[in-house]
């Protein structure tokens, strides 16, 4: 029976950041061995591939915007696939000293993870920075990795992923800052997994999807003689009457004023 804590599972606290580094490995198509690693590390790989093997016969392939989990004193093997593997890396300490699960979370699972670690490598190389908002950085990665595994686990398929979506939409159009972004975020995926889910289930792109609800709502706001097209533009969800009005002509062919006279 594997004893190993998954660090998905549970949540663990952080000891201290040790070093947090931008780097590359040049040892293209050789086998590199770790032998006990000296601390626990989040790694984001900016390009590149390369295959980690660990004892157990567990064994993964990271590739671009991939994020992996080392723990600390984890037994080994690299093999590099390509010349350009670079990545970032946070050595760090969990506050217990208990054996870890080495993971992978894969790039359509991680929304801005490039930005968190670039966020985290910033702060902690800057004088200006605290160690506490390091630290902050860290535990929002890992949460961040949490709440992608908690979507995975639940083994949501493809089209419950893109009626979600639809479903967020339909309840939040009315928010001029709810956007594509928003949705995404909220479904625990990333925005280019999103538009592609989106649209091989329904047709259409989820921020086309977005602008047509939002123009029926306005069409159906219309029919009252006490709305002006302004406030019809603003309940539906259109950040000001010159947007509306553009995408309306864009998408029916006449100017909304024009629309409304016929009603």
């Amino acid at each position: 029976m594997d004893s190993k804590i998954d660090i998905m599972h549970e949540n663990l606290c952080i000891r201290k950041i040790i070093a947090v580094i931008k780097g590359e490995n040049p040892h293209y198509h050789k086998l590199l061995a770790v032998n006990g690693r000296h601390s626990d590390a989040f790694v984001y790989v900016i390009s590149g591939s390369c295959t980690y093997r660990f004892e157990g016969k567990t064994e993964f392939t990271v590739n671009s915007g991939d994020v992996f989990y080392l723990p600390h004193k984890s037994v080994y093997t690299m093999y590099i696939h390509t010349t350009d593997y670079k990545f970032i890396f946070c050595d760090f300490e969990f506050a217990d000293d208990m054996p870890r699960c080495a993971a992978l979370y894969s790039a359509e699972r991680m929304r801005n993870a490039d930005s968190l670690f670039a966020k985290l490598l910033n702060r902690h190389h800057s004088p200006e920075n605290t160690y506490a908002e390091c630290m902050s950085v860290l535990y929002s990665i890992y949460s961040a990795l949490q709440r992608n595994f908690k979507k995975e686990y639940l083994g949501k398929s493809k089209e419950e992923y893109a009626k979600e979506a639809k479903r967020h939409m339909d309840e939040r159009f009315k928010d001029a800052a709810f956007g594509v972004a928003s949705v995404a975020e909220e479904i625990g995926i990333s925005e280019v997994y999103l538009r592609k889910l989106f649209r091989a289930q329904f047709g259409i792109s989820p921020s086309k999807y977005l602008i047509l609800v939002r123009l029926e709502n306005a069409k159906a706001l219309m029919k009252y003689p006490f709305l002006n097209l302004e406030e019809c533009a603003l309940q539906s969800g259109f950040s000001s009457l010159q947007y509306f009005c553009r995408l309306f002509k864009k998408e029916t062919g006449i100017s909304p004023g024009k629309y409304k006279n016929g009603l």
